[in-house]
């Protein structure tokens, strides 16, 4: 299973108020059947969020690697098989710092994940379907809200 992480959108809004916590949206999935180098069947995928936060502390520094800054973004990866949703994984991503430089710290954006998922290899040779929960910690490690994707068909 492979991931990355996207890109980034920041939009600072002049007088915009927003919780200091950060708040996410789920906007969208994109996904697309395709091979890899190795000829093997995959699933790539676009996980679109969008996001607010009051006081713009979103994001980490190079040099910010030990827990619990290691990483700030976690999703929760879900397959599900014969109707019964199981636990996959946890996976993790590192969100670099955008906190805007003007006076006004309020932050507004979208992030886009990249999610691709190797269909050789378990449990994706026996999963049709997959689902993804999403949280943010900012750098006072204050928590979003969990946001949950639709449910995901893969098409092998």
């Amino acid at each position: 299973m492979a991931f990355g992480l996207g890109y980034l959108i920041i939009g600072c809004h002049k007088k915009e108020q927003y919780p200091i916590e950060p708040v996410l949206e789920y906007i969208s999935y994109y996904g697309t059947d395709t091979t890899d180098l190795n000829s093997n069947a995959i699933h790539k995928g676009l996980l679109t969020l969008g996001f607010t936060d009051g006081d713009g502390d979103i994001g980490l520094e190079e040099n910010q690697t030990d827990p619990p800054y290691d990483a700030n973004l976690y999703i929760y990866q879900y397959g599900i098989h014969r109707g019964t949703l199981i636990f996959i994984d946890t996976l993790s991503f590192r969100i670099p710092n955008v906190t805007p430089e003007s006076e006004n710290k309020s932050l507004k954006g979208e992030i886009d994940l990249d999610l691709d998922i190797i269909y050789v290899l378990p449990p994706f040779d026996t999963i049709d379907t997959v689902q993804y929960e999403v949280y943010l910690l900012d750098r006072n490690l204050n928590k979003s809200n969990i946001v949950t994707s639709e449910e995901i068909s893969l098409l092998k």
